[in-house]
């Protein structure tokens, strides 16, 4: 899909949008554009014509560029910081006659 995007001289271009990314592709283009002194609602219009409409909300890219201000270098997550995983091991899980399932430890 392309969409159109304005530069300084009034003129338009293309933009591709990209189907496929990574968190830290996402997170380093953030970093660019807060770099460059980009507002927070500047960089969402940016990621969501290049990436996808939905891929960020404004307020993340401003949690973003928040710990960016605040020294944040790193574009991998923190350790730590994420939702634990579940288990998926057959072990720990049954599935009995009424189509519910348990887990067991």
């Amino acid at each position: 899909m392309l969409k159109y995007l304005f530069n300084s001289d009034s003129e338009f271009k293309m933009a591709r949008q990209l189907d496929v990314y990574s968190k830290i592709e996402l997170r380093g283009t953030v970093r660019f554009l807060w770099a460059k002194n980009c507002n927070t609602t500047e960089i969402h219009l940016d990621v969501c014509t290049v990436y996808a409409e939905q891929v960020m909300t404004r307020q993340a890219i401003g949690k973003c560029c928040k710990q960016f201000e605040e020294g944040r270098t790193e574009l991998q997550d923190e350790a730590g910081k994420s939702r634990p995983s579940t288990s998926t091991t057959a072990d720990h899980i049954y599935i009995n006659s009424t189509s519910k399932f348990s887990i067991y430890y």
